[in-house]
């Protein structure tokens, strides 16, 4: 593959910023965080002052010598605190091998050990350099997928190049190291820009307005930029602090600015199947930027203090590349909308709690109003690891109920079992004797009843179940409660009351009995209760449907009706599934075989080393195996019409024709007119299945030497006419061929079909056939008492 211009750029530019990961995660590692900000008094001086940006905490050294405020800060290294660049450039101490400090009057000498604690490990060199490869990786497979003029992916890679770059150089950037200054703060000032770019030219918005916006807060950085960098080389402290402080807050306006572009899509896009990615998008920028802008740099700019760590903050990045990823590869590793609306269901139920028990332990403890800052890192240290417990303790249930609870006891298995069982079923009874079973083995109770009440005359009769309440007890229920929906449950002193729906026009109830230890049914026997009844209720009304057409079926027998006419269609189609099944399994499997050993066979013959008699001999079977092929061709064409739907009814019914006169020894003429393309699949194969039909018998009884058929249709019926100069029947003949399986199923799917047929025969006239369907498409749902029973 050759690369353009433009990938070659941006493979040295991955292959620099790879080298100043490296450099950075190199320095971080080798070098000892300090972060000991001070301050020259008017004396000379260097003391220790409060830290008045966000920087990062994890190495703590300061702290675990107890350095703090006020101690005054005699050399670093040997030299004057003036001498030391960091000091000099970014007013901090970054990093030093030995540190002479007065404090409490006494003269204290520090020898900084380069030893590193977990916490620093993880957070200033491990993460770092893990997010770093990632969005280096996903840049790269992006350039592989990007052409060179789309510019939203082009603002991607860049997007992920700074913020990786900003990511892994953030814990060095105040060592006094230049490169890793400029390339730190060039990642942090221009990742949401970049960002920004992506999504105007992603959604089209790089118009006037957005041309403009997006103008002014390139040129805002950039300036940003070099202000804070000549700060940097002018070793201008305060100049620098002021920067720094202008530079978190112009990050900060970013971001919002982000999030609003994407709020405004995801509104305009909701609905529709963008929504999910908008989601996806909006829920990555948001879980990985705002734990540092919304709890680390709005709070230290505003009020001078930070919610939680930076370097914790900013590990929040580890979701962008996991996000984005989903985007452009699978959109299908996990289910957004699920995810989404637990958490907002986790944060809701996570409040009360958690305000309650921040409202206890500043009741125990006692609040101190300088403390504020400690409250509310509690506080969202305790709303976090609450919403966290819900997810865990939902993923637990689902793995350990099974294995902390009794198998009787727990109801999803219950429900498991007991739909699997039910599969099995086939009768009401049936039906009835196993829900009662199920609960009472379930819930432990004595007595379960079902009973139907005659809504008119108040007559209750109890059907299944042993004991039965007082039938007084459910009048009064009933009266009470006149409209009920199933699954409502009732409770009096003798028990519970679950209404099942209607059964042969009567209200149908469940009774159970009190639990034995006199207390009430819980939540969860409930809804396990009315998934039950509603499940079961489901189920009888199919059982009951089949009861129906068993019966509707058995009575139009007994009264020799024929079967119905939506039975017929039933049947037919069924058939015509069966013939597709079978034709695919015998196009797929026999002469797909039998194509392959022709093959070898034909192989066989042309080698030239098969004697001339063996050849002779493989090439007779070889044209055996030919017509084999051949027959099974025909054969599933016969028992699925090739090209029904794609070609129409007429084209097909020619090909059929012109099959049939190859093989018989009669002409056959064929009139047709146009028909419309929107013909019912079902009455197109009925039509074909008729001349089908028709010319078989032509062929093996009619003794005919001219066919002659005409298709001609109108706006209400299709007319088929079939005639022959055979030697026809007489009547009484064809009375007893209605015996025959041929012509009964011709006359059985014009039935079906709403169409009406008539034969017209005698001996030595022929025979004609005059078949009448209607056009108006049949109605796929036949009824029955109302019901749908049928597509």
């Amino acid at each position: 593959m050759q690369l353009c211009k433009k990938q070659w750029l941006f493979i040295v530019l991955f292959v620099l910023a790879g080298f100043f990961a490296s450099y950075a995660s190199y320095l971080a590692f080798t070098k000892t965080l300090v972060n000991i900000y001070v301050e020259k008094m008017p004396d000379g001086a260097w003391i220790v002052s409060d830290n008045v940006v966000s920087e990062y905490n994890a190495s703590q050294w300061a702290e675990e010598n107890d350095i703090a405020t006020g101690d005054r800060i005699i050399k670093i290294d040997g030299h004057s605190p003036d001498e030391d660049i960091s000091v000099s450039r970014f007013g901090k101490i970054g990093t030093a091998d030995i540190l002479e400090v007065i404090k409490d009057g006494k003269r204290i000498v520090h020898h900084v050990q380069n030893e590193h604690s977990i916490s620093y490990l993880v957070y200033c060199v491990i993460l770092p350099g893990i997010i770093f490869v990632m969005l280096l990786l996903f840049s790269i497979f992006l350039l592989q997928k990007t052409e060179a003029k789309n510019v939203p992916s082009i603002t991607l890679i860049l997007f992920f190049l700074a913020t990786g770059c900003g990511y892994v150089s953030g814990a060095t950037a105040g060592l006094g190291d230049m490169i890793i200054r400029l390339g730190n703060t060039l990642g942090v000032l221009f990742c949401l820009v970049l960002l920004l770019h992506f999504l105007l030219s992603y959604f089209d918005l790089l118009h006037t307005r957005g041309r403009i916006l997006l103008t002014l807060v390139y040129f805002t950085s950039t300036l940003l930029y070099v202000a804070e960098s000549f700060a940097s080389f002018a070793k201008m402290k305060e100049y620098f602090l002021t920067v720094y402080v202008v530079k978190l807050t112009f990050y900060s306006i970013v971001f919002l600015i982000n999030l609003i572009v994407i709020l405004l899509q995801y509104f305009h896009y909701r609905r529709t199947r963008k929504e999910a990615i908008m989601k996806v998008m909006l829920t990555g920028i948001c879980v990985s930027y705002f734990p540092y802008v919304g709890l680390v740099t709005l709070p230290k700019t505003l009020f001078g203090f930070e919610l939680i760590q930076t370097e914790v903050a900013v590990s929040f990045l580890f979701y962008l590349p996991v996000s984005f990823y989903y985007l452009v590869t699978a959109k299908q590793l996990l289910d957004i909308d699920f995810l989404l609306n637990r958490l907002k269901y986790y944060l809701l139920l996570s409040l009360l709690p958690s305000v309650l028990i921040l409202l206890i332990c500043m009741y125990v403890i006692g609040y101190s109003p300088n403390g504020m800052v400690s409250w509310l890192q509690l506080s969202l240290a305790t709303y976090l690891i609450i919403t966290l417990l819900f997810f865990a303790k939902e993923t637990l249930d689902y793995e350990l109920r099974h294995i902390l609870f009794r198998e009787k006891l727990n109801f999803q298995s219950s429900l498991d079992r007991f739909s699997r069982e039910i599969m099995r079923v086939m009768k009401v009874v049936e039906l009835d004797e196993r829900l009662l079973a199920e609960i009472r083995d379930t819930l432990q109770v004595k007595a379960v009843s079902i009973a139907e009440i005659e809504p008119n005359q108040r007559k209750v009769h109890w059907l299944e179940g042993y004991p039965a309440p007082p039938t007084e007890n459910i009048i009064q229920v009933l009266q009470k409660n006149s409209v009920m929906k199933i699954g409502d449950i009732v409770t009096d002193e003798s028990g519970v009351f679950i209404h099942m729906g209607e059964r042969n026009q009567n209200l149908a109830f469940v009774w159970l009995q009190n639990k034995p230890n006199q207390t009430q049914f819980n939540i969860d026997e409930i809804i396990w209760i009315k998934t039950m009844i509603r499940y079961v209720g489901l189920v009888y009304e199919n059982l009951f449907l089949i009861e129906k057409l068993s019966d509707e079926l058995e009575e139009s027998l007994q009264k020799q009706k024929g079967v119905s006419p939506w039975l017929l269609r039933l049947f037919f189609r069924m058939s015509e599934k069966e013939r597709r099944r079978l034709a695919s399994d015998l196009h797929d499997s026999a002469l797909q075989e039998q194509i392959v050993w022709y093959r070898r066979l034909d192989k066989l013959i042309t080698d030239t080393n098969t004697p001339e008699a063996v050849a002779s001999e493989l090439t007779h079977i070889r044209e055996g195996l030919l017509d084999v092929i051949y027959q099974i061709r025909q054969v599933c064409n016969e028992l699925r019409p090739p090209f029904l739907q794609e070609m129409g009814i007429v084209e097909v019914l020619e090909g059929l024709i012109s099959y049939t006169q190859q093989q018989e020894n009669f002409t056959i003429t064929f009139a047709k007119c146009e028909i419309p393309s929107d013909l019912d699949p079902e009455i197109s194969i009925s039509l074909y299945r008729i001349v089908q039909e028709l010319l078989r018998n032509a062929a093996k009884h009619a003794c005919a030497s001219s066919v002659h058929i005409t298709l001609d249709c109108n706006n209400e019926h299709l007319i088929l006419h079939y005639s022959d100069n055979g030697q026809g029947m007489a009547e009484t003949e064809l009375r007893s061929t209605f015996s025959h399986m041929g012509i009964v199923g011709i006359q059985e799917r014009v039935r079906c079909l709403r169409g009406s047929i008539l034969f017209q025969t005698d001996v030595g006239k022929g025979f004609d056939v005059h078949v009448t369907l209607p056009v108006d498409r049949i109605a796929d749902t036949l009824l029955l008492d109302g019901k749908e029973i049928y597509p």
